[in-house]
């Protein structure tokens, strides 16, 4: 789902785009998930679940 392009995680932030200059995105809310951490090791992203 996040593939598709312009389209970007949503879990409960506040920025979404901080780029200059405006563009269309689409927003994927992550809240439901109930993930209860996130954590990167080198190429990896790990998100653990609650």
């Amino acid at each position: 789902m996040l593939a598709e392009p312009n389209r970007v995680p949503l879990a409960g932030g506040t920025v979404v785009n901080a780029d200059r200059e405006p563009s269309e995105i689409e927003v994927v809310d992550l809240q439901a998930l109930g993930l209860g951490g996130v954590e990167h090791d080198g190429d990896r992203v790990r998100l653990g679940a609650t």
